[in-house]
């Protein structure tokens, strides 16, 4: 048995876990060329999707602490 995961998003619209992954991996630019795909291709453009939005929306201090003052 297979789970489907759902996301429900804020105006309640609803979207299936591969539809996110394909979204994403649009959102990016990184939809591997049909004809020259290889195996494990769209993984890793999954994959790298994921690692884009992840560093889109982490955390980044204003104001990041000067690291020269910490080497001297």
């Amino acid at each position: 048995m297979q789970d489907h995961i759902t996301h429900i998003h804020t105006d309640g619209r609803s979207e299936s876990q591969p539809d996110l992954d394909a979204r994403l991996v649009d959102m990016f630019g990184l939809t591997p060329p049909p004809l020259l795909q290889e195996e494990g291709d769209w993984s890793k453009a999954v994959s790298n999707a994921y690692k884009k939005q992840g560093e889109a929306i982490a955390y980044r201090e204003k104001y990041p602490r000067d690291n020269k003052d910490e080497q001297s």
